[in-house]
This record gives C-alpha cells, sequence and structure tokens, in this order.
C-alpha cells in the first residue's frame, strides 16, 4: 500500500492534495466559492498550515472509521505506517475547477515554501493569461472550450 512504500522508501512526509464538495462547508456563505482546511496523521495542526491561513479540522471520526475514503483512508495509513501526513483538502464546487486547481497550487506552495512570497521565481509561469500557474495542455477541450456539433444535443 501507499503509506507502507512511503515509509520503506524513506520519505520524511507526505502531503496528499484532496478535494470535497462544497456541501461539505461548515457554513451557507462558503458554498461556491474555494475553500482550504487541512489535518494531519497525528491529529496536531500543521505549523506551515496555520501559517499559510489553512485551518485545522480535527478528523478523528473519519479517520478512525474503518471502511474510511480517501484522503481519510490515505491519512489513517499514514499514522499507523509512521510516516508523517498532512491533507490539504479544497472544498469546491462541481465543474471546471480550473481556478480551484490554480488556488490549490497556490496553498500547496505556501505550506511548503512559507508564505512570504519566496516560491514566486522558482515556480510560478511565465503565462501569458496572467496566471501564476501553467494549465495543463491536455484541460483545453474541457468544458465546452472546443466547439462541439449541436446536432449532439437534439
Amino acid at each position: 500500500d501507499t503509506a507502507r512504500w512511503a515509509r520503506e522508501s524513506g520519505f520524511k512526509e507526505v502531503i496528499v492534495l484532496a478535494s470535497a464538495p462544497s456541501t461539505d462547508a461548515n457554513a451557507p456563505g462558503q458554498i461556491g466559492g474555494t475553500s482550504f482546511r487541512h489535518v494531519t496523521a497525528s491529529g496536531d495542526p500543521d505549523d506551515r498550515c496555520v501559517a499559510a491561513n489553512i485551518p485545522h479540522q480535527h478528523q478523528t471520526n473519519e479517520i478512525a472509521n474503518e471502511k474510511a475514503t480517501p484522503p481519510w483512508s490515505l491519512v489513517k495509513a499514514l499514522r499507523d505506517a509512521g510516516v508523517t501526513g498532512t491533507a490539504l483538502i479544497a472544498t469546491c464546487s462541481d465543474g471546471d475547477n480550473t481556478e480551484d486547481a490554480k488556488a490549490m497550487a497556490e496553498a500547496v506552495a505556501r505550506v511548503i515554501y512559507g508564505v512570504d512570497g519566496t516560491h514566486s521565481t522558482t515556480l510560478r509561469s511565465n503565462d501569458a493569461n496572467d496566471s501564476k500557474w501553467t494549465t495543463p495542455p491536455s484541460w483545453a477541450a474541457a468544458y465546452g472550450q472546443q466547439p462541439i456539433a449541436s446536432q449532439l444535443f437534439m
């Protein structure tokens, strides 16, 4: 399994990137926007996430559940394998999640490299679309950005 492989391969830590539906938001005002939270294998807040203004959420019920689904199952397996693990979870809506993905990339950079901007020259792209991050070319055809024959829908 992944956690055992990470331990046997000598990984110092694993950061899991995950998403949750906006219906998991804590308040109605959070639905429709992207928010982030983090959980850890140890159950303690990750200081880097706290410094990046990503709140810690205690998920003891989900992690303890024997039938836990990702990311909880991986966080539990990391804990059981003795590997430091942190899950960054984006709460976002269904649909085109391009902006959510860019927000996740920025959140990960803040956690790994710090909130002081030291990552800006090493990770940001020179993309002409005014984005800090380069969108994968495979996304170009997603969500109707390419013309589709209208006859398909008649």
